[in-house]
């Protein structure tokens, strides 16, 4: 069952492009450089997240950051900002379990599935940060 998805969804969706587009940078425009990312931020992002939500491929759920921000606020406000510093996301944050999830139908037509995609919840808190 699990090829079958697969190979449906596979031939569905496009292959990203990891190359990467040259972006023309105006002096007046820093963009993420100008994201400065404090332990409190961190730990008040994680005190909002919702504890029901499954875990990506690092197995972390939003109950054990939850229980540990204390603890790994400082460290991860250092690897945000050095992501940002340096322009590269950890190759951990883009992996993802990728779920079916049936939406309608008969359960034998792999037409019937949309793949949920479950990353990591420190790549989202990450990415919501920029985005905010």
């Amino acid at each position: 069952m699990s090829n079958i998805l697969n190979q449906f969804f596979s031939s569905v969706f496009t292959k990203e492009n990891s190359e990467v587009p040259e972006v023309a940078v105006d002096d007046e425009d820093h963009g993420v450089y100008d994201i400065t990312i404090t332990r409190d931020i961190i730990k008040s992002r994680i005190d909002k997240l919702k504890e029901g939500k499954a875990p990506g491929d690092d197995g972390l759920t939003p109950i054990f950051l939850k229980n540990v921000a204390e603890e790994i606020s400082e460290s991860l406000a250092m690897i945000f900002n050095r992501s940002l510093d340096d322009g590269i996301v950890p190759q951990d944050w883009k992996m993802a379990n990728v779920t079916p999830v049936l939406k309608r139908g008969s359960r034998h037509d792999p037409g019937n599935y949309r793949p949920v995609s479950l990353t990591s919840h420190i790549g989202k808190l990450l990415e919501s940060l920029i985005r905010d």
